[in-house]
């Protein structure tokens, strides 16, 4: 068009022209953005089915302990594509606001300082287990959150022999205990109030590193586990100390504890077969790391599992990591006596 031909061109039409052009724009930047909603929830959806399929392959399993984050990238993918515009910011808002989310409600302690009643012929036993990491330096850290939450039995984990300061500080507290620091891949130590009749530590089977204890008749018998098994990937060598510590655990008969680092979730198979196969109830599910980033954990690895007969008298809450990677778990709950 010419500059004449312009010209005659009424200032309507101009107008007209340009808000066509931005309301096809418009257009289709929502129908861009809806599509990549939907693309998001179909992406969500097929990583659920991680949680069925672990059943038939295992390597899926690994991808069941963000099943959590699936469902939040999912939902907020899902309200995006509803969204009248703004879909796709909408949809990273709402994921953002989702994970954030995910770490302060763990971090929240709403039972710390609650009351307990504990029944007649019940003994209270405050637990807590704790990974505090081999690259943790601040030793004095974990020294001064066990004493603050004081609990009666505690298991920590990744304790190296370089932390035998840690342990100084703690024997008055604590002297009862046993530990395998020497031991090549077990580092780990059982720390108690009460005395216990028998201990043993294993190390290098077919399961994972574990101490064991059992009281007398002061706690009913208990027997008390503190155990470690391997991370992912190496989810083969992770179901066979599952298995194995199953079955160990299984043969154990009376009351039993079993706490640590499972480096397995809620929603993982490998964790759901160790409850079924020993008709332990898990009595823990925050997530606990990791804790050295942004200290907003995203995965609940750290646990506690409870005969049936042992009553939960406080829900479980997490402690402050002290430069650890994990935060701590404690529970307090009622041991059945005579």
């Amino acid at each position: 068009m010419s500059d004449q031909q312009s010209k005659n061109v009424p200032d309507d039409q101009i107008k007209d022209g340009a808000a066509d052009n931005e309301d096809g724009e418009d257009e289709e930047e929502l129908s861009r953005g809806k599509s990549l909603c939907m693309l998001g929830v179909i992406v969500a959806g097929l990583a659920m089915m991680s949680l069925p399929l672990s059943y038939m392959f295992l390597i899926f399993d690994m991808a069941s302990h963000f099943a959590l984050h699936f469902m939040v990238f999912g939902g907020a993918c899902l309200a995006g594509f509803f969204m009248p515009k703004w879909n796709l910011r909408t949809a990273i808002v709402l994921t953002i606001v989702g994970v954030v989310g995910i770490g302060y409600m763990a971090k929240r302690a709403p039972y710390a300082k609650a009351s307990i009643t504990v029944p007649a012929k019940t003994k209270a036993l405050k637990l807590m287990t704790f990974n505090s990491w081999l690259s943790n330096q601040n030793w004095q850290g974990v020294v001064d959150e066990i004493k603050e939450k004081d609990p009666d039995i505690i298991t920590i984990l990744e304790i190296s022999h370089e932390k035998s300061p840690l342990m100084d500080a703690l024997a008055k507290k604590y002297p009862y205990r046993v530990d395998c620091r020497e031991v090549n891949f077990c580092h780990a130590a059982l720390l108690s109030k009460f005395p216990f009749v028998e201990k043993k530590i294993q190390t290098r089977w077919n399961g994972p590193p574990f101490i064991q204890v059992k009281y007398g008749k002061e706690l009913g018998g208990l027997s008390v586990f503190a155990v470690h098994t391997i991370r992912p990937p190496y989810y083969n060598a992770h179901w066979r100390q599952i298995v194995a510590l199953s079955k160990r655990v299984d043969m154990v008969k009376g009351l039993k504890i079993v706490m640590g680092d499972f480096n397995s979730t809620p929603f993982s198979r490998t964790l759901n077969k160790f409850g079924s196969y020993t008709k332990l109830k898990r009595i823990t599910a925050k997530p606990t790391w990791p804790a050295h980033l942004v200290g907003l954990p995203q995965v609940a690895i750290d646990h506690i599992f409870v005969s049936p007969k042992i009553k939960v008298l406080k829900k479980h809450f997490l402690g402050n990591s002290v430069g650890s990677d994990h935060f701590p778990v404690n529970a307090v709950v009622g041991v059945p006596v005579n």
